[in-house]
Formats: structure tokens, sequence, C-alpha cells
């Protein structure tokens, strides 16, 4: 252990300033995966972005308190809706929802993307309480404007992330943004302009970022931890970045107005990337993106995966997908493993989806991804885009 490691674990994770002799402990496998923690010390920080960040619900204190309570709905109106963790993962608002039995945890069901109504708003868990002593909207918090002025942290557009990192499943860091008027559970960050909430979405959703939540170990992810992560500033690789969110985020006319301020089009229900393959590549190339950000190399992106995504990379190396690039469901994709195209009847190619009750006929040819292969792909295009124009990243000046 050398003094210049310690020095890098502290610029990481502590506060500016921290002794490296005080620094907290990061656990990166190999020398590769050091080499990339020593440039994401030197990258610029989300604290400098000017951000401001709401506490949200306490699950436990508020639902005392008398703010909401337990009840299965499907609300008409973003301004009742409570979300919770699962409702949301990496670059996705809408990836599940909680049955009306409310049974456990588990008790989710994966919303289908392709069917999503324009007007679609989630069922929710919990919900509000206005008839207590405590009053539900106007307890939620303000924020402070640069004119001075205070307006609700629900009139803004914000990015949520799950509190609770898990560092054993296929990504640590599940966060994208939710639309004006909504409430959730845990933090939030906002209360600036929409590039700069696109840039660090777009950040947060990538592959070097999550590795650099993975290997510090820390399980509660609050607002003093997210602060210190790498930003991006000034860099050439805005525009294609905050495009790839938006065509990931928004999927509902709840997002137009954040659409419509980074695209040339206006928003419509066919703006967004719906299906599986193709919000696959958005999400490659964003790993991408920020590895060029960071001035990370395509070698150092494709080992941090390799040797820190195990769950991922498994996935990546056994799902399916059609030649519409929908993901084969898991029992259409064991009947295909087992006799190939030819042990299956037509009728073993259509599968009803359990949300939307939508039936799709899935068609040949199945085939894999390679996350690596299509990743270093995405660099190389990025990179050569930017060599053409002459235009050379913040972080390498």
């Amino acid at each position: 252990m050398t003094l210049e490691t310690l020095n890098v674990w502290a610029q990481i994770l502590d506060e500016p300033g921290t002794s490296p002799w005080h620094a907290r402990m990061v656990y990166p496998v190999n020398r590769a995966s050091m080499s990339v923690l020593e440039k994401l010390s030197h990258a610029p920080r989300v604290r400098e972005l000017g951000m401001q960040y709401s506490r949200g619900w306490d699950e436990s204190i508020d639902r005392r308190k008398g703010y909401f309570e337990v009840g299965s709905r499907v609300n008409g109106s973003w301004k009742d809706v409570i979300l919770q963790g699962p409702h949301f993962t990496v670059a996705t608002p809408f990836a599940k929802q909680p049955n009306p039995t409310m049974k456990n945890n588990l008790d989710w069901t994966e919303l289908d993307l392709e069917a999503l109504p324009a007007d679609f708003i989630p069922r929710t868990s919990y919900q509000p309480n206005r008839s207590g002593e405590v009053d539900y909207d106007a307890d939620y918090g303000t924020w402070e404007m640069p004119n001075g002025t205070k307006t609700p942290v629900r009139d803004h557009y914000r990015l949520i992330w799950r509190q609770m990192a898990s560092t054993t499943g296929n990504r640590t860091m599940h966060t994208a943004v939710i639309p004006p008027g909504t409430t959730h559970i845990s933090f939030a960050a906002g209360g600036t302009d929409v590039a700069t909430l696109l840039d660090v979405s777009g950040m947060w959703s990538s592959l070097p970022i999550d590795f650099l939540v993975k290997v510090t170990g820390i399980a509660n992810l609050h607002v003093s931890f997210v602060d210190r992560l790498p930003a991006i500033r000034g860099t050439a690789v805005h525009e294609i970045l905050r495009r790839n969110v938006a065509r990931l985020v928004c999927l509902t006319e709840a997002y137009a107005p954040l659409w419509n301020e980074v695209m040339d089009t206006p928003w419509t229900p066919e703006s967004p990337a719906r299906v599986a393959a193709e919000r696959r590549q958005l999400l490659v190339e964003l790993d991408a993106l920020a590895a060029l950000s960071l001035a990370l190399t395509a070698d150092e992106l494709c080992t941090i995966y390799r040797t820190q995504f195990p769950v991922l990379r498994g996935y990546e190396q056994t799902d399916l997908y059609d030649a519409n690039g929908r993901k084969v469901p898991q029992e259409m994709a064991k009947l295909y493993r087992k006799g190939g195209k030819d042990g299956m009847a037509a009728e073993d190619l259509r599968w009803t989806h359990p949300q939307s009750a939508v039936e799709y006929t899935f068609e040949f040819p199945f085939r894999t991804f390679d996350r690596e292969e299509d990743m270093r792909e995405a660099y190389a295009r990025f990179s050569a885009m930017l060599e053409r124009d002459g235009q050379i990243l913040a972080t390498e000046v």
C-alpha cells in the first residue's frame, strides 16, 4: 500500500483536504481497476455543478408522522404518486409497479415499455394523506433558485437513486429522472438546468460510475457520497449523452417538456426508445461516452466490466433478442436452447406480457450481444467523431 494509493482513495471518498492516512478503504481487484480509480480521482465532482438535494420521504419516520399511508392505487395525477426504489432502474423511470396484492417486496411486475400509454402513471403502494395534522404538499420542501426565489421541490424534474446499494446485483447504482409533481422515498438531486440534470443522469447510469460506487463498498448512498461522484463539465460529449438519456427516460408525455429542451423535434409517443435492444445500445453508448469524458481507455472500460460486473456479464452472455430487438422471455429462450429453431412451433413464439396483456409474436433469428465488442465500437466511433471535429475533452486539457 503506497501513500499515492491512499491519496487516490481520499480524493474519491472523503472530504477535500482529508489526509491520505485517514482515507476510507476502496476495494479494487487488480491494477487496471486502480488505474481507473486514479483517473476518476482527478475528475470534476458533482458538488461543483450547483445541484440541490431533497431528502424525500423517509419510509418509516414520515409514514409514522402521517404524511402517507399504505394502499394500492393507480392515481390520476403525478401529484398523488409516491415512488419507491423498485419503480425505477438504470435510466428507466418505468421498470416495475407493485401488484395490488402487495404480498411482499418481491410482489412487483415488470412494465411493458412498448405498450406504455402516453399518459401512463404507475401503480403505487403508498398514498398521500392530506387529512391529517401534517401538510403533505407544503412540507415536502423547497429549493432556492438563482434569482433568490424559492420553489417547491416537486415543481422540478429530479434525479433519484436507490439509497441502498446492491453490490451483488447486475448494477449497483440505480438512478432515473422523475417528472414534476411526484414525491418519492429517499433522496433526489435537481434544482438546476435540464442540461446539467441530464449530464449527471447519463454519468450515473454508466459503468464507470457504477464501478466506483461498487468498489467503495458503501451500502447507503447518502447525499454526502453522491455529491463527491465524478462529473463532466465543458466536454464535447454532452450533447450526445443528453440525447441518449432523453431517449431512455422520456417514455410518457410527463417528460415532453424535458425532451423538447434538448431534442430537435417535439415529443411524441414514438420519440423514446422502447424496444429492449435499442435501449441496451443507448446504455452501452453511455458507458463509452462516460469513459471518454473521464479519459479512460476502451481497454480500461472493458476491464472493469469484465472484472467487476459478473452478474451483468452473465446476463449479457445469455439474454436472447429476436429479429425486432425484443428480449426473448425466459421460457421461450429455454425452449429455443433445448431444441433450436426447428424445435419450436408457431404457438411457442407467441407470448402475452403479464402487465400490459399485449400478445407479441417473436421472430427469428434469435441472437445475443457482446457488450465488450459493442462498447469498443461505440468508443471508437465517438473518439473518431471528436477527433474529426477537432474537439478535446476537458479531462485531457
